[in-house]
C-alpha cells in the first residue's frame, strides 16, 4: 500500500468569534476506524480595521501578523470630494523591509513607479477624463497597491515601520487637495496614524504529521532475505501556514516489537527476516522540536513458519526418443513445475495465501541430484535418472520451511502432440471492485484470465507459447532449448519474428502456425525418429481496411537556410519538416507508414518550392534554395489502399523590419498606444519611460517579435532634446 497526506478545512462557529484569544480542540479521522487524532487549537483574532476618508490620502496596513519572507500590500487610497485625476505618493520603509513593486489599475489610472533605496514614489494620471462626472464622490478612490516584503533578516516578534508622503493630490476641479510634502496618513492594528507598522512574528512550530512510505508491510525477507523498508516522512506546519517536510530528531518504536524494527538513524522502518511474529499495529513515535506524532504500521508474517510446496506432475517418466545432445545422448525425462505458496496473517484469525514461488526459487534445493536437478531457468525440476528425490525449500535464516517428494521413473512415454496457442494479450479482471482485508471477506477473491487471440491489426504480434501433451495426459512447454522449432505455414497471412513471436501481415484464418518438436542431430545415430512431436496452432488474422490516410509535418511554414527569418533564437521559421504518415482504423488505431515501401510520395504539385530528403527512419521536406517562395503541395497515396492525403508547405524568407514604442511600465492595453514623447512627471524630475518593439515581418504575411533576440541590437541616432 501507499501512503502520503492531504489537506483539510472546516468552518468555524460563530462561538470562536466571541475572545480575540481562544484555545479550541480540532479532532480529526477517517470514517470507519475508532481512532481519531486531536489536536489543540489556539484561536487567534484581530479587531477588523475602521477608519474614513475625506479629502486626503490614507495607506492601509495588514492587521494580521507576518513572517520573514512573507509579501503584503500596503493599499493607497485618496478622497478629493470630487474625482482625483492626478497623484504622486512615497512610501518609506524602516529596517527588515524591502520593497518589490508598484501596481496600479489599469482601467483607471496610466502609472508609473521608481525605487530608490528604501523609498518608493509612485505616481499616477487618470485615463479618459472626458468620462468623469462633475459630482461629488463620497467613498476613497483606490490609487495604488505598493508590495513589500519581510526580508528574511528581519527581528522576529518586533514591529516595523512604514510611512508615506503626499507630493501631489489633484482633483477634476484642478484642486490641490493636500499641499505637497504633507506626511501621509496610515491605518495597521492599532489604528490611524503617520506611522504605520507591522507585527514580525516568530515562525513557529505549531504541529507535526508524519507518515510512512509503506503502511502494511508483509515480511517476505524471512523467505528471501531481501529487506523491505518504509520510509517515514515528516511534515511540519509553521505558524505562517506552511507545510513543510522536515527532519526528524528521533523515530522509536512506543513499545518493544519483535514484528518490526526501527533504523538508528533516517528514520526508516524495515524488516530483514529475523522478525519473529506478525502485528495488527505497531506504532512509531517520531519526534520533532518538541512535538512527537504516532505512526502506525500493520506486519503479515508467514502463518506457522511454513510454505507450502507441489508440482504439476510427482512422477517424471522417461521420454520416448528424447536424448539429451550436452550429455553423450543420454535419456531425457519429463519436466515439472515448482509452485510454492505460503499463509501470511497479523496475528488475527484472518490469513491470505499468496504465491511466493518467485521469492523463494533461489531457495530451492534438491537431496539427490544423479535422479532429480533443478532448472537454471525458471521454477521447475526435471528427470535425470530412476528413483525419488526430495525438493526442498529453507528461510533466509536456514530453517526448513517445506518438502515434496517427486519421483523419477524408467518407465516410457510418448508425446503424443504439440498444443500451439498463439496470444496477443492476456488480460484478467477481479470478480468484485474491492476486498477489505480486515475484517476476513466471506467470498475469496477470483480473478477472470482472457487470452486474446484475435490480431486484428496489421502488424500486430503475438507470442506462440507450446506444450507437448504425453500420452499420461501430462504437459511439459517447451521452448527452443528442448528442441523446439516455430514456423508459418502462409507468410502472406503471418510473418515469423525470431523462435516463438508472428507479425499480422493480412486478413486470413486456419492453421498457420506449425510447431515441431525435434531429435537433436547430434543424437540421430541412437534413434531412427527425427521429430518427437509436432502440432498446428489456429490463427485468425481480421485486418479491416484502413478508413483514412492522414500526413502531418513538424512544421509548414519554412525558411531556406541562412534567411534572417530563420535565425531568431525564439519563434524562428525552421529550415526542414519531418513528415508522419498514418493510416487510421475504426478501431482507433494507428498505423505509421512513413517510411513503409508502399508509400508513395508525389512531389509534382510543389512549384519547385521544396523537395523531400529520405532516410531509412524519416523523411524530410527542405525549401528550395534558389530563393523562391509561395506555397506547394505534397501528395500521398499507397500501393495497397485506395487512399491518399496531402498537405501544403509554405516556403517564406524575411521580408522587413518595425519598430515602435509603448508606454513603460506596461498595462493592460498599453502596447496598443504609441510613446513618442516622454515628459517630466509633475515635479518630481522623473521622466516618462518607453519600451521598444522590434517586429520582423516575412512574405507570407507572418510576424516575428524580435524585441530581446540576441541578434537585436538598438543605437540612438539623435541625441537632441527638447523642452517645453
Amino acid at each position: 500500500s501507499t501512503t502520503g497526506v492531504c489537506s483539510l478545512s472546516t468552518s468555524l462557529p460563530s462561538s470562536a468569534f466571541a475572545f480575540s484569544l481562544k484555545m479550541d480542540t480540532a479532532s480529526f479521522g477517517f470514517a470507519g476506524e475508532s481512532d481519531l487524532v486531536i489536536n489543540p487549537v489556539l484561536l487567534s483574532l484581530q479587531s477588523k480595521q475602521s477608519w474614513s476618508l475625506n479629502r486626503d490620502l490614507l495607506a492601509q496596513l495588514p492587521a494580521h501578523q507576518l513572517y520573514r519572507g512573507e509579501t503584503f500590500d500596503v493599499v493607497v487610497y485618496g478622497h478629493g470630494t470630487y474625482p482625483l485625476t492626478t497623484f504622486l505618493v512615497k512610501v518609506r520603509i524602516g529596517s527588515g523591509l524591502e520593497i518589490v513593486r508598484a501596481s496600479f489599475d489599469a482601467n483607471t489610472w496610466s502609472g508609473s513607479s521608481s525605487i530608490v533605496g528604501n523609498e518608493i514614489t509612485a505616481s499616477g494620471a487618470r485615463k479618459e477624463l472626458e468620462k468623469l462626472s462633475d459630482k461629488p464622490v463620497t467613498s476613497a478612490e483606490l490609487l495604488t497597491t505598493i508590495r513589500l516584503r519581510v526580508t528574511t533578516t528581519a527581528t522576529e516578534n518586533s514591529y516595523l515601520n512604514v510611512t508615506c508622503q503626499v507630493v501631489e493630490l489633484r482633483n477634476s476641479k484642478t484642486e490641490d487637495i493636500l499641499i505637497s510634502g504633507t506626511a501621509g496618513k496610515l491605518v495597521d492594528r492599532f489604528g490611524v496614524s503617520n506611522v504605520g507598522r507591522v507585527f514580525v512574528a516568530e515562525n513557529e512550530v505549531m504541529g507535526i504529521f508524519a507518515y510512512g512510505e509503506k503502511a502494511e508491510l508483509v515480511n517476505t525477507a524471512v523467505l528471501d532475505g531481501k529487506k523491505i523498508t518504509s520510509q517515514l516522512t515528516t511534515l511540519a506546519l509553521f505558524a505562517a501556514d506552511q507545510l513543510q517536510q522536515v527532519t526528524a530528531s528521533s523515530c522509536r518504536l512506543v513499545n518493544a516489537s519483535t514484528a518490526l524494527q526501527v533504523s538508528g538513524s533516517g528514520c526508516q522502518v524495515y524488516l530483514d527476516g529475523t522478525e519473529r511474529r506478525a502485528a495488527v499495529r505497531v506504532l512509531v513515535s517520531v519526534r520533532y522540536s518538541s512535538f512527537f506524532f504516532d505512526v502506525p504500521f500493520r506486519v503479515w508474517y508467514l502463518l506457522r513458519d511454513t510454505v507450502n510446496l507441489s508440482v504439476d506432475d510427482s512422477i517424471l517418466n522417461a521420454v520416448t526418443n528424447w536424448l539429451d545432445p550436452n550429455d553423450g545422448c543420454r535419456q531425457r525425462y519429463q519436466t515439472t513445475g515448482l509452485h510454492a505458496t505460503a499463509d501470511f496473517s497479523t496475528a488475527t484469525a484472518v490469513s491470505y495465501q499468496v504465491d511466493v514461488t518467485e521469492l523463494v526459487k533461489n531457495s530451492f534445493s534438491v537431496s539427490n541430484s544423479s535422479v532429480l536437478r533443478l532448472s537454471s531457468t525458471d521454477s521447475s525440476v526435471y528427470g535425470v535418472g530412476p528413483g525419488q528425490a526430495n525438493v526442498t525449500i529453507t528461510s533466509h535464516g536456514g530453517q526448513l520451511l517445506g518438502w515434496i517428494t517427486v519421483t523419477v521413473s524408467d518407465s516410457f512415454v510418448q508425446a503424443a502432440f504439440l498444443d500451439v496457442v498463439v496470444a496477443t494479450s492476456v488480460s484478467s479482471q477481479l470478480s468484485a471492485t474491492s476486498y477489505d482485508l480486515l475484517p476476513a471477506h466471506s467470498e475469496t477473491p477470483r480473478f477472470d484470465v482472457t487470452v486474446h487471440q484475435v490480431l486484428n491489426f496489421e502488424g500486430l504480434t503475438a507470442s506462440v507459447i507450446v506444450s507437448a501433451v504425453f500420452g499420461d495426459s501430462t504437459r511439459m512447454e517447451l521452448t527452443s532449448s528442448l528442441g523446439l522449432s516455430v514456423d508459418t505455414t502462409d507468410s502472406t497471412v503471418l510473418l515469423l519474428l525470431g523462435l516463438d513471436r508472428v507479425q499480422a501481415v493480412d486478413t486470413g484464418e486456419g492453421n498457420v502456425v506449425k510447431a515441431l518438436w525435434n531429435v537433436d542431430a547430434q543424437c540421430s545415430n541412437y534413434t531412427s525418429a527425427s521429430t518427437l512431436a509436432e502440432g498446428l496452432g489456429n490463427v485468425r488474422v481480421s485486418i479491416p481496411p484502413p478508413t483514412k490516410a492522414v500526413v502531418s509535418a513538424s512544421a509548414t511554414i519554412l525558411s531556406p537556410v541562412g534567411d534572417p527569418a530563420s535565425k531568431p533564437q525564439t519563434n524562428a521559421l525552421p529550415t526542414s519538416a519531418v513528415l508522419t504518415v498514418q493510416l487510421l482504423y475504426n478501431s482507433g488505431q494507428r498505423k505509421t507508414m512513413t517510411v513503409d515501401s508502399r508509400t508513395v510520395y508525389n512531389d509534382s504539385l510543389s512549384a519547385g518550392l521544396f523537395r523531400l530528403q529520405k532516410t531509412s527512419s524519416t523523411v524530410m521536406v527542405v525549401p528550395n534554395s534558389n530563393g523562391s517562395v509561395g506555397t506547394g503541395t505534397l501528395l500521398v497515396y499507397f500501393t495497397h489502399v485506395s487512399l491518399t492525403a496531402s498537405i501544403r508547405f509554405t516556403v517564406s524568407k524575411f521580408s522587413s523590419l518595425t519598430i515602435s514604442s509603448s508606454p513603460y511600465p506596461t498595462y493592460s492595453g498599453s502596447s496598443n498606444h504609441q510613446a513618442i514623447e516622454l515628459n517630466a512627471i509633475a515635479k518630481t524630475g522623473v521622466y516618462q519611460q518607453a519600451i521598444l518593439s522590434l517586429i520582423m515581418h516575412t512574405t507570407h504575411g507572418g510576424t516575428v517579435d524580435v524585441s530581446t533576440d540576441t541578434l537585436t541590437s538598438y543605437n540612438i541616432l539623435n541625441t537632441t532634446t527638447q523642452r517645453a
